[in-house]
């Protein structure tokens, strides 16, 4: 941030902070003279002595109290004047977006920008923005309960390229932040933001999908000529919830539907899917609608929409290079889910070589969580486990591994396949033995492989959510009521 807009920040909040010292001290002042006369005679005593505040004190203190039935009005009048001041001195440095009205200004390294859409319930808003495209920017759009909507899974796009499309879900002031991610020693960027509060949907359809549910239409239009795909929540005749892709080869595609299933288990999913009214289990209608970004294996992001009195969105989960697929019905209600932890993809070896354990998952209290109890597995014999290291490791070099990011550092067979099977299956302390029985006694770098293997595993999203419901596990073991 520059030294500018840091001083900037600086006289603001010592703004802020003298306006509501100052409607404090006339609020008091209206029912509580006598408080204010000693607060003003103790910095009478420090600036002019204490003769000079006695005298002065005496002067306020005695006067007389005004009549309560007047002052205590007059008090509630001036706290709401100063609360409405307040709110209108803390917007000050924040721009209105208006309608088709662009805004452009200078970003500076660092700097971070808000802008306030007023919006009533059910307004549609797409903000929009043009700036270099090598300039790092990173997005924050909150809501009027300060809740950020892109983390909060009203964005099932990963990257936001150049526009965030929203409903309103309820009437009040939408503040979005731009930052701007880029180092101190580059150039202020000119960048150029507006919003438009008017729905534009694809004019050539190439596929069209339609689901009806609990009084909601549920829309996906995809053109691939104009290489735009739209997810579209409506309920009577008004959007509750709008999502687009522009990338080619991207779609949205809902989860029941049997043209998208390329298996017999994807088959078997699509089918679930369709006959469970309820799949995360809360008792409300849902829709379960599923985003491929395009390209070879990545990337596939599942997104499920509460439909009940109003529309909740639960968080989206990506799953990289793996598809979720229904397996099951959850005994607790709703269903249960399957895909694979793709945090080894292209670690040390090629995709096709890259081993990815299978994870079990079911909603608990709203979120999407492995069951780790489910994945649990029967530990195979030290017989079995010494008869495959003794193979494998005479397939691996005995020239020293010096890390991940060493390019002599790979690996003739993949052997960490078998330990991500134990680990997942419950069975950490093994996988840890298997290493020692297929790491070749003259190969150097053990330790290193270890510690950039426990690295690359603390990066997948499912590890730590099994390792913190074990933690949670432990600590209530030992400590019972």
């Amino acid at each position: 941030m520059t030294q500018a807009a840091i001083l900037l920040k600086m006289l603001r909040v010592k703004f802020y902070v003298k306006t509501l010292c100052v409607n404090l001290m006339l609020s008091l002042a209206v029912v509580a003279p006598s408080v204010v006369a000693t607060a003003l005679a103790c910095v009478k005593s420090v600036i002019f002595g204490d003769q000079v505040s006695m005298k002065f004190s005496h002067l306020l203190a005695n006067q007389p109290l005004r009549n309560t039935r007047y002052s205590f009005p007059r008090f509630c009048l001036l706290c709401l004047l100063s609360y409405a001041f307040l709110s209108l001195n803390l917007a000050y440095g924040q721009d209105i977006l208006k309608p088709h009205q662009p805004i452009t200004f200078l970003l500076a390294p660092e700097e971070e920008r808000t802008f306030v859409l007023q919006l009533k319930e059910d307004d549609f808003a797409e903000i929009f923005w043009i700036a270099d495209r090598d300039l790092s920017l990173s997005f924050s759009l909150y809501d009027p309960s300060g809740q950020d909507l892109l983390e909060n899974g009203f964005s099932a796009i990963n990257d936001v390229d150049d526009s965030i499309p929203f409903v309103a879900q309820t009437s009040g002031d939408y503040k979005f932040t731009i930052k701007s991610n880029e180092s101190r020693d580059k150039e202020s960027q000119k960048i150029t933001l507006q919003y438009t509060d008017t729905l534009k949907l694809p004019s050539k359809i190439s596929e069209r999908a339609f689901r009806k549910i609990n009084g909601y239409d549920v829309k996906i239009l995809n053109s691939a000529e104009e290489e735009k795909s739209t997810l579209l929540i409506e309920k009577g005749g008004r959007p509750k919830l709008v999502l687009k892709d522009v990338f080619l080869l991207s779609r949205f595609y809902f989860s029941d539907d049997v043209k998208h299933a390329y298996s017999a288990k994807e088959r078997r999913s699509a089918m679930l899917m369709k006959s469970t009214l309820d799949k995360t289990g809360d008792g409300t209608p849902d829709v379960a609608v599923e985003h491929y970004s395009g390209g070879a294996h990545c990337c596939y992001t599942m997104m499920f929409f509460e439909l009940g009195e109003t529309l909740k969105p639960r968080k989206p989960i990506s799953t990289g290079n793996a598809r979720m697929i229904a397996i099951g019905k959850n005994p607790k209600g709703g269903l249960r889910f399957e895909t694979a932890d793709d945090t080894f993809a292209y670690w040390v070896t090629s995709f096709a070589q890259s081993p990815m354990p299978t994870v079990i998952l079911e909603f608990q209290e709203g979120v999407l969580r492995p069951n780790f109890k489910l994945m649990r597995k029967p530990a195979p014999s030290l017989t079995k486990l010494k008869n495959k290291a003794r193979v494998i490791r005479k397939k691996i070099s005995l020239e020293p591994y010096k890390g991940v990011d060493d390019p002599s550092s790979g690996f003739e067979v993949v052997f960490w396949d078998e330990m991500l099977d134990l680990i997942y299956s419950g069975h950490e302390e093994l996988a840890w033995q298997y290493l020692d029985l297929v790491w070749p006694a003259q190969k150097q770098g053990k330790a290193i492989f270890q510690k950039d293997f426990m690295e690359q595993l603390s990066k997948s999203q499912f590890w730590q959510m099994i390792e913190k419901e074990k933690k949670t596990t432990e600590k209530k073991d030992s400590n019972p009521r």
